[in-house]
């Protein structure tokens, strides 16, 4: 009887162990790792909430994946609305994530967002890295930002220089209100400067763009930018601007390339300028990985080179963490030197912090295969 009772017991405590020794390893291993908190900065809501819905569902998917790589550091990713730079949510946004979270490192979606906190996270020493931002000013917005995505003055070059090659003296560029759009009025204005005979602005939402068609058709231009910041507003000032009789040939950013757009107009699209994102010939295994565990969760990307260039802003931030510790300093330090393949395929920075060897390519719709 006491033989069994001694068996009995040992088998109790094996089982007891069974379930204790892990949880006890768990807990052990959690004690030794140093917890990173990374900041993201991406609209949530409102009308640019689009642009931050794939980063937003791919962060718990990234944070498994940065813990199950490696046991150093539990690396916690925190994502607050910054509301594609509208009034100051991305500056309240930043407070709350360095002044009560300690995040000592941001990645930003949009141009507004992250020129809105460029000087507060410059003043803190708070490394930052712009995912989606075209804006020629991010260049030059501090030494702790960096960018991985394509400055617009780059392929706006390309629309000036067809422009030139055409003959066409005269532009009228309607702009649809956001820090995505004055990127490229920016861009336009320095390129082609007294070519400009019209330009202006409406607010999102807009619906009746009717008397601005008027007036830019009486300024008889030679070709139209049309200058919108989503696909929605992009066929919503195409269809109001055919109507009014414009035919005179209109150029525009990437929307022509959207299957959405491209549906809703079909036909009418034919022989419109657009600058197109570049292909990319070969993306990391990393990211290849990851998008193919992405889709396996059952999501679709609503803007795939967006998601690359974002993916790209946070993947950085992890890879400097780990090479140098979470040290902003000595990350920007490491981000200069930077030369690792990527979902946009090899990565390196400028000495501004902008991404190299990407550019925008200008095509007409419906492109060339």
């Amino acid at each position: 009887m006491t033989a069994k009772r001694t068996i009995i017991g040992q088998a109790k405590i094996a089982l007891i162990l069974s379930f204790l020794v892990p949880f006890l390893l768990t807990v052990a291993d959690s004690q030794e790792r140093q917890t990173v908190k990374v900041g993201l900065i991406y609209p949530l809501t409102g009308a640019m909430s689009a642009f931050g819905e794939d980063i937003s569902k791919a962060l718990p998917l990234l944070e498994r994946r940065f813990n199950s790589a490696q046991s150093k550091y539990t690396f916690t990713l925190i994502i607050e609305d910054g509301k594609f730079g509208q009034g100051n949510a991305a500056i309240s946004a930043a407070h709350k994530l360095v002044d009560i979270d300690q995040v000592k490192f941001l990645v930003v979606g949009s141009s507004g967002e992250i020129l809105q906190i460029a000087p507060f996270v410059e003043a803190k020493k708070v490394l930052a890295v712009a995912g989606f931002a075209s804006h020629p000013d991010v260049k030059n917005a501090g030494d702790y930002i960096f960018r991985t995505y394509v400055d617009i003055d780059r392929g706006m070059h390309a629309v000036v220089t067809d422009m030139a090659s055409k003959g066409i003296s005269r532009v009228a560029v309607i702009s649809e209100l956001s820090s995505f759009t004055a990127a490229a009025l920016d861009a336009l204005k320095k390129g082609l400067q007294e070519k400009i005979v019209f330009a202006d602005e409406y607010a999102i939402g807009d619906d009746d763009l009717n008397a601005m068609i008027a007036k830019a058709r009486a300024s008889k231009p030679q070709a139209y930018y049309l200058n919108a910041t989503t696909p929605a507003s992009f066929v919503k000032l195409f269809r109001q601007l055919r109507r009014n009789g414009v035919e005179e040939p209109f150029y525009t950013y990437y929307t022509p390339s959207v299957k959405e757009v491209q549906d809703d107009l079909q036909d009418e699209l034919n022989g419109t300028l657009y600058l197109d994102f570049p292909k990319v010939e070969d993306p990391s295994e990393d990211f290849t990985s990851f998008l193919a565990e992405f889709a396996g969760l059952g999501h679709a990307v609503k803007s795939p080179f967006n998601f690359k260039t974002n993916y790209n802003a946070i993947r950085i931030v992890y890879d400097a963490i780990m090479e140098v510790g979470p040290d902003p300093v000595k990350a920007r330090g490491f981000l200069y030197s930077y030369d690792r393949p990527s979902a946009t395929g090899r990565l390196r920075f400028d000495s501004n912090g902008d991404a190299l060897e990407l550019n925008l390519e200008l095509k007409s719709f419906p492109a060339e295969e």
